[in-house]
């Protein structure tokens, strides 16, 4: 009688299950120990040569926070150490000038992401930097400086942004307005409150600094559908009522830059009040027919 024989017959079907049960445990278990030392020895070696994960971090491989974004809406990181940016992204914003002019090394870095470029103090030689951004806040940029980089680029054929907080934004306004160039220049607003929202009348949202204690040093900002001077201009179709979509969201963005309401700033569906706000911006400028479509003229006079 064999040693199988002898334990079938000795032991009950509950013995047996038991046993067989307990024999499954263990080549499980063994299998995972063997798995985990295989990860250990050779996986994560492996991850750290081709990341260089000591330098990088790996929380630092993020990607995008995990907030829900309205269509068309991208983030962006920005650092003053190019370094401390996550790797994977679409979209930078690096400095020109000041302590630490790290475009170039941004562009050596995501060589496939877009760039937003930065000047902290808008002049050089008495002559405007040729940027995307002026940064007013303290120590760097004033209201009244920021207003007037605005002007000498708007006159240099750009379209140029403003990053401010959002408790400068009135006075950033003010001056924006006393150089005469109110609904040509765009708004990158800072505002640390966690949330992926941009506010009505700007572009960008730096909302968050480095999200969940991650190491490394940057912050993150929720970028909309269109960036004027960042992004190439879009070709606008002719819009009407039951229209939809982020052009729609542009047209009311511009028809409110110049005073016209009526409608809801967030909504991407053409109304009846931008019906009547596309009317009376026609009738002002005395585009006939004096109806509710948008076409290439209202695009035009809107700076499109």
């Amino acid at each position: 009688m064999t040693w199988l024989t002898h334990w079938l017959t000795a032991t009950t079907p509950g013995q047996f299950a038991l046993g067989v049960i307990g024999n499954l445990v263990a080549a499980a278990l063994g299998y995972l120990l063997c798995l985990r030392r295989v990860w250990r020895s050779r996986i994560v070696p492996h991850l750290q040569a081709v990341t260089d994960l000591h330098r990088l971090h790996l929380p630092n491989l993020h990607q995008e926070p995990l907030v829900p974004l309205t269509p068309g809406s991208r983030i962006m990181y920005d650092s003053t150490t190019v370094g401390d940016d996550p790797v994977h992204t679409d979209m930078v914003a690096a400095y020109v000038d000041g302590r630490w002019p790290n475009v170039a090394a941004a562009r050596r870095r995501f060589p496939h992401a877009k760039v937003v470029t930065i000047t902290v103090s808008g002049y050089q030689a008495g002559r405007p930097v040729a940027a995307n951004v002026i940064d007013c806040e303290k120590g760097d940029a004033t209201p009244a400086t920021a207003a007037r980089w605005a002007k000498a680029r708007i006159a240099a054929k750009a379209k140029p942004t403003i990053y401010c907080n959002r408790s400068t934004w009135p006075a950033v306004k003010q001056a924006v307005k006393a150089a005469g160039i109110t609904g040509k220049v765009s708004y990158w607003i800072a505002d640390y409150d966690g949330k992926a929202v941009i506010p009505a009348g700007a572009v960008a949202k730096q909302y968050e600094g480095s999200p969940g204690n991650r190491p490394g040093h940057y912050d993150v900002s929720i970028v909309g559908p269109y960036w004027p001077g960042v992004d190439p201009a879009p070709k606008m179709p002719e819009l009407r009522r039951g229209s939809k979509g982020p052009a729609v969201l542009e047209l009311k963005k511009l028809l409110h830059r110049q005073g016209y309401g009526g409608f809801k700033l967030s909504s991407d569906r053409f109304g009846l009040g931008l019906v009547r706000a596309v009317r009376k911006f026609k009738k002002a400028h005395r585009l006939t027919p004096v109806n509710g479509v948008a076409g290439p003229r209202v695009w035009r006079l809107l700076g499109k």
